[in-house]
């Protein structure tokens, strides 16, 4: 990570705050690439109406869900919740589910020993340690 140190003068107490709240909240940790990237990614968002990049997401999402679904519906080891559809209220209809990133996976142990209770799996796009034979406790977001 590089630090760049930039200048200004600034008569108002205020407006010193401010600033200085805005760049400790905004800019700790984030490249100035990634700020770019991010402004270009808003920009071209907001030169639609800005809601295509939502359907983008939802889509996406939902093509992840049903490759996961697929994927583990062979499985006699793991299986996945069943999620009904649910009622969004930004697309103001019923639409399929698409979790952000989560699934609880149950473990069939029983497959394998015949008596031990299930273990649950956290899958996630950032595993963390300890995640796995942990019950899942995070609620799971099922928004649009």
């Amino acid at each position: 990570m590089y630090c760049i140190f930039r200048w200004a003068l600034v008569k108002d107490e205020v407006v010193y705050q401010q600033m200085l709240k805005y760049t400790d909240e905004n800019c700790f940790g984030v490249s100035r690439d990634t700020q770019l990237r991010a402004l270009k990614l808003l920009k071209v968002v907001l030169e639609g109406e800005g809601i295509e990049i939502f359907g983008f997401a939802h889509k996406t999402m939902s093509d992840r869900w049903e490759k996961l679904s697929e994927a583990l519906s062979s499985s006699k080891r793991f299986s996945i919740q069943d999620l009904a559809p649910q009622y969004c209220s930004f697309f103001q209809r019923v639409r399929g589910p698409s979790p952000d990133g989560y699934s609880n996976n149950k473990i069939n142990t029983e497959i394998y020993t015949g008596s031990a209770p299930p273990a649950y799996v956290q899958s996630s796009s950032t595993p963390h340690k300890g995640d796995l034979l942990e019950p899942f406790t995070k609620p799971a977001s099922f928004g649009c």
